[in-house]
């Protein structure tokens, strides 16, 4: 004859029963219940408290992706009381920190979460996008070194890296990491948006160089807005072509599209480079929000 189950092993059969199946609804109510019957017992039992934590996560999640960020905090804190080193809920926890905005506080979290677990490479992707946004571009950087190495095809580490290079001006650099991203993951749309932008802001860079040592000389004796129109259109014409040459061997459909946005991107920054040399239009303040994409 089986030896009568007592109150808490049925109830803990219970909930680890519901949690395996993934029924989630009720589950939290379930596992609370029974932490605050028998405190003692679940807290020395790795598999409920691992168990509450994991369905508290599952809430945060949903909570994340459906933009409700402060919710999702209290149930990933609710999972780091449970379990305090679940990097998984200190990884997401950063996450719906950033979201609000408050990336000192994400940066605690993912570097809390590096330090249980130094390979985790969604940590430090997600730290490194921290610090990019504060305007760290050299610890980001770091950062997305670090993923690259651990996993040397993640294009997701790739594309932002390139993102903290064009921040720094490093166009080549960050075409590169692109290119990179798109090799691993060729329907990565962003990698190939943001190549396109860069391109744009490297053509019209090297056009406003072009402009700066080229036509000095001509600014005294271009003053109508016939002769202006023309030379415009002549070094749209030229950006157009050196473009062209960067394109290489970018066929796919998306790359395509991406392409012609790109192209009416670089004809206005041609533009605006153009009129910041001539002093038509006080550009300083429009090329950088510009360069912030």
């Amino acid at each position: 004859m089986a030896e009568k189950k007592s109150e808490f092993e049925r109830r803990r059969e219970a909930f680890l029963t519901s949690h395996n199946a993934e029924e989630h609804y009720g589950l939290v109510d379930l596992g609370e219940a029974l932490k605050k019957d028998y405190p003692d017992k679940f807290q020395a039992d790795e598999n409920l408290t691992k168990c509450l934590a994991n369905t508290y996560i599952h809430h945060g999640l949903k909570r994340l992706n459906d933009g409700e960020f402060e919710e999702a905090i209290i149930n990933f804190n609710k999972a780091i009381e449970s379990e305090p080193n679940n990097i998984i809920a200190l990884n997401n926890r950063g996450v719906a920190y950033k979201e609000k905005d408050e990336h000192d506080t994400a940066i605690i979290d993912y570097t809390q979460a590096i330090e249980l677990k130094p390979d985790y490479v969604d940590a430090y992707i997600n730290r490194g996008n921290s610090f990019v946004n504060k305007h760290d571009f050299e610890r980001a950087i770091a950062d997305f070194d670090k993923a690259i190495e651990l996993e040397p095809v993640n294009a997701g580490a790739f594309n932002n890296r390139g993102k903290a290079y064009a921040e720094k001006g490093k166009f080549d650099k960050a075409i590169a990491d692109f290119d990179r991203a798109i090799e691993f993951k060729p329907d990565l749309s962003t990698a190939y948006h943001n190549r396109a932008m860069v391109i744009g802001l490297k053509v019209a860079k090297e056009t406003e160089e072009r402009l700066k040592q080229s036509y000095e000389e001509q600014l005294a004796s271009i003053s109508n807005p016939v002769e202006i129109n023309k030379f415009f259109e002549k070094e749209i014409t030229s950006s157009e072509a050196h473009l062209g040459d960067l394109r290489k061997e970018g066929k796919t459909v998306g790359e395509n599209l991406w392409w012609r946005l790109g192209l009416v991107w670089v004809i206005c920054l041609v533009i605006f480079a153009g009129l910041k040399v001539y002093n038509l239009l006080p550009i300083d303040t429009i090329f950088l929000q510009l360069l912030s994409f």
